[in-house]
């Protein structure tokens, strides 16, 4: 059984080695609690190992990115970068969700530019972020588990091991991608500490309970909670 380094210290451990190879995982939390932090080590992870990965973002440029993995020590050069956020144009043609749903305005382009790119570049490893966003463009839970479905098997088909990141902000749709995924990774932003809990993670034991995450000067630290 092949393993795929978290690329964050003391996950690996929880894990029982790391996540398995080509299979579709979810972290999931609310603003702020790390998310594309974890998404950066596990991108970082991959470039040390000399792997090619591919960075998708609903929110934020390459550039971005970029800046705030090399401001924690993490060289992402080996990563392609993919920005799905809003043109500033975008907000002049606004009229166009007047005439037609946004499932049919932005469904198509978005899975079409990710699978082209991913069937261009053949990367080991695929972060996208704000996948809560790409869930959206379904019209109803079937077609969104059809829809998430469909793109988890089409990434991990083409040979890469695929991480999302869902912000919680929809709790029916983010079920909806969660239950589709092999994997759900929980991060709590609490007043006096920050936890992560391992919802779900097939093929494989894990470590349980809530095991306490530190946000350092080199990017995210855990622990494993007691037993």
């Amino acid at each position: 059984m092949i393993r795929v380094s978290t690329g964050i210290p003391g996950l690996n451990e929880i894990l029982h080695g790391g996540w398995l190879d080509r299979r579709a995982y979810v972290v999931r939390g609310g603003p702020g609690t790390g998310k594309t932090t974890v998404g950066m080590h596990f991108m970082a992870a991959g470039a040390e190992a000399g792997e090619h990965g591919l960075f998708v973002s609903f929110d934020e440029t390459g550039t971005q990115i970029r800046t705030d993995a090399a401001a924690l020590g993490m060289n992402l050069e080996n990563v392609d970068f993919m920005d799905l956020a809003p043109a500033p144009e975008a907000f002049r043609e606004m009229l166009t969700y007047d005439i037609f749903s946004p499932i049919e305005v932005e469904k198509y382009p978005i899975t079409h530019l990710i699978s082209d790119k991913i069937e261009e570049i053949r990367p080991a490893r695929v972060f996208i972020d704000g996948f809560s966003q790409f869930g959206q463009l379904a019209t109803d839970s079937f077609h969104c588990r059809r829809l998430v479905q469909s793109c988890f098997r089409f990434v991990t088909q083409s040979g890469a091991t695929l991480l999302v990141s869902c912000d919680g902000a929809d709790p029916r749709r983010d079920l909806d991608i969660e239950s589709v995924a092999d994997g759900v990774l929980v991060l709590e932003a609490l007043e006096s500490s920050r936890r992560l809990r391992v919802l779900k993670f097939r093929g494989s034991g894990h470590e349980t309970g809530a095991h306490v995450i530190r946000l350092t000067a080199s990017g995210i630290v855990a622990f494993l909670a007691a037993a």
